[in-house]
């Protein structure tokens, strides 16, 4: 570890951070909204145990890209009420500390039946089919579209309403 550390302060000049390893179940979490009026999609639990030997259990980009077939995706996710609901909770108040705005993702792991946020995407991607908040869609029955324009919805809804966020935007 140290030896990577150095590599990275060398080769990028800058601190690099060390995190745990939290292994465990992953999940995914879509939100929709602005302030309190935030809509949680059906969670996604991403599956890694139809992968080959010996590669990575989580989710890499080598997973993403090259074994996404063998990646099993599960939404609703398999937890019981009182965890969903932890775990939206948890993920609505990352959402909200981190001031973000109309749509993201929020990457988690559960460990001991404990939930870890481990990546907060701000900008997800929206590729039909192939994205994660694609994949949330068929539970509550929407088409890509329905994902697309609830995320306009929330935006000029934000831009509409009045708040201490958009005053501070306008200069």
């Amino acid at each position: 570890m140290k030896k990577q550390v150095e590599m990275i302060m060398n080769k990028f000049n800058q601190p690099a951070i060390v995190e745990e390893f939290i292994d465990g179940r992953e999940f995914t979490v879509g939100i929709i909204g602005n302030g309190d009026d935030l809509r949680v999609l059906p969670i996604l639990e991403i599956d890694f145990s139809n992968l080959p030997e010996g590669l990575e259990r989580f989710y890499s980009h080598r997973v993403k890209h090259h074994y996404g077939e063998k990646t099993t995706y599960i939404c609703p996710a398999r937890l019981e009420e009182s965890q969903r609901k932890k775990l939206e909770n948890y993920a609505k108040r990352a959402f909200k500390a981190i001031g973000l705005f109309d749509f993201a993702r929020i990457d988690v792991r559960m460990r001991g039946g404990e939930f870890y946020i481990i990546e907060v995407n701000s900008l997800p991607l929206l590729v039909p089919v192939y994205s994660d908040l694609t994949k949330m869609l068929s539970p509550i029955g929407w088409k890509y579209e329905d994902l697309v324009n609830s995320i306009l919805e929330a935006a000029i809804a934000r831009y509409q309403k009045p708040s201490e966020n958009s005053k501070l935007n306008l200069g």
